[in-house]
């Protein structure tokens, strides 16, 4: 065991998804909820396992959860909507509130911070209703210092400013001053009850507790934020978060924390004090400011999100620096430093060696997955004595050191690519026609009536996805036509097979990894383009991921600007729009629901993201005649912040995730562009009634002129089984014709009223949609 090592947590799926299978059986009713419990207990202790043969000092427990660690501790602070009370207690409320039962819709979902990782958001109602519950969370615990031991277990406790920061007030039209007000309210009640539970961990006999509190990098761009953080933290032993005998591991991750608030975090009764210097400048704040001595630095240096291995040319100098930072004039003496991950593991796959030949994919055994990144923790941990020695990162690693080295020489450059980004003008951003232009051609080629339906993508099925890359080429029309495979020919990043993060609750995403320069090939989509338009009279929409959201679902290379990667994938995209519109596509569908994900937490570093990110998508699809509709799609993320770009896009149609708030922004905004606000949550089984999808649109009309809308659902829905879609589909359909009539407009049968998803996605059969 190297005790100057820690983990922050480690992925929860299992190395072969167990935990996906197991819940969707539950929720399936094929397994019960013991048996489901097994496997997650197994998975549980096959991470701990891993830990502890490391030799990793101090081992995370508590991070593992059932849907999602946001949806857990909803559940065991008892801060249950009113919808949800009438459930007893326990993983089938928790379920509820994740993916909604009949007349009890789910809480919304979104993006943690800058990840591609969705929580539930908790709903803050009046008046504050606690029903506290830490049984199943300290029963972890102790199956936990079973494993591992109690001077090894670190229970990881989910900061209660990061809870109430992330949660939203649950109505939606309340005042950001009601809002403020009600958070508040909230921390003061569950303040005492972690009070209560630190108390109880310290009865355990564990020796240190992670407070995860990653909203305190975000410190600067919220008064109300760093108010919470001073009354929920201060300097005294009276402070009743801090008074339990237990040592206390402040966590932060994401980004630097800020001057203002480190100065004041230092000053804390904690133990340890976790800093992400894998993002942001943590580096600059320890040598302007210093450390305190009585404290453990807890150094995020290797990176949690990434799934390159530690390059030791850049992890050793700045080891030494963070070592010298720390303990001026005694580079050779014992350094309060702990290495850990930048944050928790779960945000990379398991294993790399659960994925075949990936470094002949990649180009060099340059990968580290969270079995890998442990094991770097410890040998990092290890070397530090010889770092602060002056001992070189080649001598110190030999073998990955030389690994990096042949991994540099080896990065395929795209001379094609460079020389197209060389030449790039200010024409290459911009559409060849105004909005209002392009708007008038399009209806004079699409015929479509007030209030068109559409989808964002058709289930997968599973039969065709099983089909080898010859063999789609020659799948029937009616199974092309029932599902159009999903493709991914840009050259130059790695597919792997079972490279798996969980995106939220039970699915999971297989992240490309980019290893040089992208460029395409050959066309993607436009063969199935051209067989899903000819079973339909209706237009069908080629779907294309846009090149942003590209980028921010990949583990993009570290040798490039994330801007030049997004740029490469730009002109792929771009392609693909050409030849799509040569095959007879009239819409096109680049989504962007990426696009807010990638915002820069640190205000001062938002406006450079934006203006590459929209430059971007213009890139991809300034090539787009006047009379071809560009849609995009956003999800599952705040607008208000991004408003500018969203409309700098230059998008024909945007269709984004459900909620009166989204609408709101834009019509404060004042957008004039086509908005297609979702009528229902896609990530939810429950089939939507006629009545409810009415009333959503007839709330939006009184946000948006009927001129502007379409109506479709929130996201795509590939999540969804085919009867739970042509359900939900059929109603939608029924609703807008509904309030078509109630708007006096023609229901234009005569018309194409509905847009069918093609390409990428699926088409629609002429029974699923009208």
């Amino acid at each position: 065991m190297v005790s100057n090592s820690g983990a922050l947590g480690f992925p929860r799926m299992g190395p072969n998804r167990e935990m996906k299978f197991a819940l969707e059986k539950h929720w399936r009713g094929k397994m019960d909820e013991a048996s489901m419990l097994a496997i997650a207990r197994d998975v549980e202790q096959q991470a701990w396992g891993i830990q502890m043969d490391a030799g990793v000092g101090l081992i995370s427990a508590g991070d593992h959860c059932l849907y999602d660690n946001m949806l857990a501790w909803t559940e065991f602070l008892g801060a249950v909507p009113k919808r949800h009370a009438h459930l007893p207690p326990g993983n089938e409320r928790m379920f509820a509130m994740a993916r909604g039962i009949d007349n009890a819709p789910a809480l919304d979902m979104t993006k943690f911070f800058d990840t591609n990782y969705h929580y539930e958001v908790p709903e803050l109602e009046t008046p504050v209703a606690l029903q506290p519950n830490f049984a199943s969370y300290l029963e972890t615990i102790s199956r936990g210092i079973a494993k591992v031991g109690a001077n090894r277990t670190a229970p990881v406790v989910l900061g209660p400013v990061t809870w109430v920061h992330l949660a939203r007030h649950a109505n939606a039209e309340a005042s950001e001053e009601a809002t403020t007000a009600l958070k508040d309210q909230y921390l003061d009640a569950i303040l005492p009850v972690y009070a209560t539970l630190m108390g109880k961990l310290a009865a355990m006999g564990v020796q240190e507790v992670q407070l995860h509190e990653p909203a305190l990098v975000m410190w600067d761009s919220s008064k109300t934020l760093a108010a919470m953080f001073k009354k929920a933290y201060f300097a005294s032993k009276a402070c009743p978060m801090l008074s339990a005998d237990v040592k206390v591991n402040l966590v932060t991750f994401f980004e630097d924390v800020g001057a203002e608030a480190y100065q004041w975090v230092t000053a804390l009764p904690v133990s340890v004090i976790s800093l992400d210097f894998t993002r942001g400048d943590s580096l600059k704040l320890v040598k302007d400011h210093g450390f305190p001595k009585d404290k453990v630095l807890g150094a995020g240096i290797i990176d949690g999100r990434s799934p390159w291995a530690m390059e030791p040319a850049k992890v050793v100098p700045l080891v030494r620096e963070v070592a010298s930072a720390v303990m001026p004039g005694n580079p050779n003496g014992n350094v309060n430093i702990r290495v850990q991950a930048s944050c928790n593991l779960q945000f990379v796959p398991w294993d790399v060696t659960c994925e075949e030949d990936l470094a002949e994919k990649v180009g060099g055994d340059v990968l580290a997955f969270a079995v890998q990144k442990v094991q770097e923790i410890v040998a990092l941990a290890e070397a530090v004595p010889k770092i602060t020695a002056g001992k070189e990162a080649k001598d110190i690693f030999p073998v990955l050191d030389k690994a990096w080295k042949a991994f540099s020489v080896s990065v395929t450059d795209n001379t094609n690519t460079a020389k197209r980004l060389a030449g790039l003008t200010e024409a290459s951003f911009s559409r060849p026609a105004p909005f209002k232009e392009r708007v008038a051609a399009q209806q004079k080629s699409l015929k479509l009536p007030v209030l068109p339906t559409t989808t964002i993508g058709i289930p997968h099925v599973m039969q065709f996805f099983n089909l080898t890359a010859p063999n789609t080429m020659m799948a029937k029309p009616k199974e092309t036509g029932r599902m159009l495979r999903d493709q991914s020919y840009l050259t130059l990043l790695a597919r792997p097979s079972r490279l798996i993060c969980q995106s939220y609750g039970s699915r999971c995403v297989r992240p490309p990894i980019i290893h040089g320069d992208v460029s395409r090939p050959t066309a993607m989509t436009t063969r199935e383009f051209k067989v899903a338009q000819e079973l339909t009279p209706r237009p069908v929409k080629g779907m294309l991921t846009g090149p942003v959201t590209i980028l921010n679902w990949s583990f993009p290379r570290l040798d490039v600007s994330r801007k030049e990667q997004a740029f490469q994938i730009a002109l792929a995209i771009s392609d693909e729009v050409a030849d799509l519109e040569a095959a007879g596509c009239k819409v096109i569908q680049v989504d962007e629901p990426a696009l807010r994900e990638g915002l820069p937490l640190k205000p001062l570093k938002k406006a450079d993201y934006l203006k590459w990110a929209t430059d971007s998508f213009l890139l991809a699809t300034a090539i787009a005649k006047p009379e071809t509709s560009i849609h995009t799609h956003m999800c599952y993320c705040d607008f208000g912040d991004c408003m500018e770009a969203i409309d700098r896009l230059d998008a024909d149609v945007n269709s984004i995730e459900n909620g009166a708030s989204r609408s709101e922004s834009f019509k404060e905004f004042n957008y004039k562009k086509g908005l297609g606000p979702g009528l229902y949550d896609i990530h939810s089984p429950v089939v939507p009634p006629v009545t409810t999808l009415q009333d959503k649109l007839e709330g939006f009309l009184k946000v948006l002129p009927k001129e502007q809308l379409v109506c479709n659902p929130d996201c795509g829905l590939k999540t969804r089984t085919w009867p739970q879609v042509l359900g939900a589909l059929r109603n939608l359909v029924e609703a807008t014709r509904n309030v078509r009539t109630l708007c006096g407009i023609s229901d234009a049968s005569g018309q194409a009223a509905t847009l069918l998803s093609g390409g990428h996605a699926a088409c629609c059969t002429p029974a699923a949609a009208h």
